[in-house]
């Protein structure tokens, strides 16, 4: 009679996982105690992982919980990006030649680059625009009597 060889400690603690999530069904909720010392995180991420290899996907309640509380969910599609993300190629027309613009319009020039403090000026609330720091401190100064 073959005996089958002893599992590694890692085999062991995904079996341990897989066992767990074994009765559970889509839609069903669990609850994972964690022991002292387990990390919520390594905990969490082999709950997915052996999730992931029976077929289904887990939703995680967020919250200061000491222990897990999930769901057993489908697993997601891939998304496909939005019709309005994707960018569709124009048909080209043939009553226009490739020298002509597509859209009849003339080739936009280049915007001239701004420098630093122009990109900054943009950047500040309207308040703080054109003003010195040292203008305003002078002012604050004046009002409290």
């Amino acid at each position: 009679m073959l005996e089958q060889p002893r599992l590694g400690k890692r085999a062991q603690l995904a079996r341990a996982y897989d066992d767990y999530l074994s009765n559970f069904a889509l839609g069903d909720y669990g609850q994972v105690d964690l022991a002292p010392g387990e990390r919520r995180g390594v905990v969490r991420r082999r709950l997915h992982t052996a999730a992931a290899r029976r077929g289904l996907a887990l939703r995680f309640r967020p919250g200061p919980n000491p222990a897990l509380i999930f769901q057993v969910i489908p697993p997601q599609q891939p998304r496909q990006a939005s019709p309005r993300l994707v960018q569709q190629r124009p048909t080209p027309r043939a009553d226009l030649t490739p020298s002509e613009p597509v859209g009849g319009a003339a080739p936009q020039r280049p915007r001239p680059s701004q420098t630093a403090s122009e990109r900054y000026q943009t950047v500040l609330p309207r308040w703080m625009r054109g003003k010195k720091q040292s203008d305003r401190h002078e002012r604050r100064k004046g009002r409290q009597r």
